[in-house]
C-alpha cells in the first residue's frame, strides 16, 4: 500500500524515473497482466494516464472497453480521466454520458477530470452544458454531492460564490455546498499565502529563477 501511495504522490511531482519505471510496467503488463501486480495497477496506471498522450489514452480507452471487471474498468477510466493534457480531458467527459460504464460510475468521470487531471475549468464548462443528462445519471445522494466535489477542484474565491449561486438555483440541499465552499476558500487564502512564500524561498536558493 505505500509503494503503491509512494508511486502516486512521486509522480505528481514529475519524478522522471517513476513515470519511466511506470512506463515499462505499462508496456510488460500489455504483454502480460501478470506482469504487474493488482495492488500496484491502479498507482501505475493513473501515472500512465496523467502523462497519456493520444496513443496512450487510445489503449487505456481499448483496455477499459475489452475487460468484463468492474475494478478494472474503473482503474481504466480513471487513468483517462486524470490526463493533464486539456485535448484529452475533453475527450473523456463525453463518456461520462455514455453506458459505456454504470451510471453510479460514469458521472464520476467529471470530478475525476476536475481534480485528478486538474482540469477544473473545461469539466465544469462541460457539467454545466450537459446539466440534466448528468442529473439524469445522479441518485439522491449523487445529487447533493457532485457539483460540491467536482468544485472542489478551483481555488480562487470567485468560485466558491460561484457554487454557491448554482446551488440557489438546482440544488434543495446545501450542505455539501456550504462545507465544499468553504473548503476552496480556505485553500484559496492558503493559496495566496502560501505560493509567493514558495517562490521567494526558491530564488533564494537559486538566483536564476528571479524574475
Amino acid at each position: 500500500m505505500l509503494r503503491a501511495k509512494l508511486i502516486a504522490e512521486l509522480s505528481e511531482f514529475s519524478d522522471e524515473d517513476v513515470i519511466a519505471g511506470a512506463r515499462e510496467r505499462f508496456k510488460k503488463f500489455l504483454t502480460d497482466p501478470n506482469m504487474l501486480p493488482p495492488h500496484l495497477r491502479p498507482a501505475v496506471l493513473d501515472v500512465i494516464g496523467r502523462y497519456a498522450d493520444q496513443k496512450t489514452w487510445d489503449k487505456l480507452h481499448e483496455l477499459g472497453l475489452k475487460t468484463q471487471s468492474v475494478e478494472e474498468k474503473g482503474n481504466f477510466y480513471h487513468a483517462m480521466a486524470a490526463a493533464l493534457n486539456p485535448e484529452l480531458a475533453k475527450r473523456t467527459l463525453p463518456l461520462s454520458l455514455t453506458d459505456e460504464l454504470p451510471a453510479s460510475q460514469a458521472i464520476f468521470l467529471v470530478v475525476w477530470v476536475a481534480r485528478d487531471g486538474e482540469q477544473p475549468e473545461i469539466a465544469w464548462k462541460f457539467a454545466q452544458a450537459n446539466r440534466e443528462n448528468l442529473d439524469a445519471k445522479l441518485g439522491a445522494m449523487g445529487a447533493v454531492r457532485f457539483v460540491p466535489n467536482l468544485m472542489r477542484g478551483f481555488s480562487e474565491p470567485q468560485r466558491a460564490d460561484e457554487l454557491e449561486a448554482y446551488a440557489q438555483k438546482y440544488m434543495p440541499a446545501k450542505s455539501e455546498v456550504e462545507k465544499a465552499a468553504e473548503e476552496i476558500r480556505f485553500n484559496a487564502d492558503l493559496k495566496a499565502r502560501i505560493i509567493p512564500e514558495i517562490h521567494k524561498w526558491l530564488s533564494q536558493k537559486n538566483p536564476s529563477l528571479k524574475r
